[in-house]
């Protein structure tokens, strides 16, 4: 169970930085192509966390 508390609170955390990433940085860009080549790859690494 402790494991699996671990888990979400790491999720939790990984999921805060990468929308305070997008929050700093691509809010305001109106080019969603540009967001998506930007977000995803950030996305993509911390999966593997």
């Amino acid at each position: 169970m402790t494991t699996y508390l671990i888990y979400i609170i790491k999720w939790a955390i990984a999921l805060s930085a990468l929308y305070s990433l997008y929050g700093l940085f691509l809010r305001k860009e109106t080019f969603h192509g540009f967001n998506r080549a930007v977000y995803n790859p950030q996305n993509e690494m911390f999966a593997f966390f």
